[in-house]
């Protein structure tokens, strides 16, 4: 994934968390990892946290704390 898609998608959420709960949801749950880690601070439970809902793709993975780590601080 990009940092445009997964800017767009915190975006998306964000919004939705700030009216109503909301659900991200995907049918493997290798997309959705990503994502929810976007939320956590530290990187061991993110990839903990991104693991138990379904990530499988290391590749995935890396992007995600890539994009993490490029932000910390913002």
């Amino acid at each position: 994934m990009s940092d445009a898609t997964f800017s767009r998608l915190l975006d998306a959420v964000r919004e939705l968390a700030g009216k109503r709960p909301a659900i991200v949801h995907c049918s493997s749950g290798n997309r959705v990892g990503p994502v929810s880690s976007l939320f956590m601070l530290e990187q061991a439970s993110a990839v903990a946290q991104a693991m138990r809902v379904g990530l499988r793709s290391a590749e995935l993975t890396e992007q995600a704390l890539e994009y993490v780590r490029s932000r910390q601080g913002i």
